[in-house]
């Protein structure tokens, strides 16, 4: 992968994208849509999300970077329930669900109603903040040209979500508060995106994703190359040894002193 132009600052903008289907899965109707948030201005970062959905909640939910430039990327959710009666009143309906005993009295213990099976393979989960970090730099299409099945794959995240998963019940068998009102309301599952766009040259992208994302970054075992100017960029291209920018692994930390980071 070579790729010559180098980016050498970043504009915050506010660009929203936003997607919607709706299916029906185990006696639930899940709708999701996506915003993005882009803080690049110019070459464009554009992130859509491509989805496979199954029987038994299944639902793969991947991010595509069909946009010029390379990007480190973030990933949240918020869910909800909007249940409309044969009066076609609606009512919001809220993932935690008060568990019943055999005699049809609250417990007090309540449970998610719907829960979202992150892969966590390839990302970080923030748990302070509930973002979720790509491991790698996502390609854009000056890095990988085309829009063959491959050149796609190239530029897309492995699966976010494998699955949602459907608790009416327990582990014991106990039914949840509406229990009927669940089953036939339609769930909601909205992906925000954040990107920031990443440069060849380190300290670019580094001061970048802690503007942005107040993070700090290192890419594991990336190889680098010093300009004759002295600036530090990662190498690109992966061969005799050298891993580039693309095939390592970012490990994201909060920015020094105040807090955790990745495994």
């Amino acid at each position: 992968m070579d790729k010559k132009s180098i980016l050498k600052k970043y504009l915050p903008t506010g660009l929203l994208l936003a997607a919607a289907a709706a299916i029906g899965i185990t006696g639930a109707t899940v709708l999701h849509n996506m915003t993005l948030e882009n803080p690049i201005k110019t070459p464009p970062v554009d992130i859509t999300i491509e989805e496979k959905l199954g029987d038994n909640g299944t639902k793969e939910a991947r991010f595509i970077n069909n946009g010029e430039a390379d990007a480190f990327l973030r990933v949240t959710y918020s869910e909800g329930w909007v249940y409309i009666d044969e009066k076609e009143n609606k009512e919001i309906l809220k993932n935690e669900a008060m568990v019943l005993d055999n005699e049809g009295k609250e417990t007090g213990e309540k449970i998610k109603v719907a829960v979202p099976q992150v892969d966590l393979t390839n990302w970080y989960k923030d748990a302070a903040t509930g973002w979720y970090y790509y491991k790698k730099i996502l390609p854009g299409k000056r890095a990988v040209p085309g829009d063959t099945d491959d050149q796609e794959s190239m530029r897309s995240t492995p699966n976010f979500t494998t699955e949602v998963k459907f608790n009416y019940t327990d582990s014991a068998g106990n039914e949840i508060v509406d229990a009927e009102k669940y089953k036939n309301a339609e769930y909601q599952l909205h992906f925000t995106v954040e990107v920031v766009q990443a440069s060849d040259e380190v300290k670019v992208s580094e001061d970048a994703v802690q503007q942005l994302f107040k993070k700090d970054i290192v890419l594991e075992d990336a190889a680098t190359r010093t300009t004759d100017d002295g600036r530090i960029l990662w190498e690109t291209e992966s061969k005799d040894g050298v891993i580039s920018k693309y095939d390592a692994t970012v490990t994201w930390s909060d920015i020094t002193g105040t807090g955790g980071s990745n495994p």
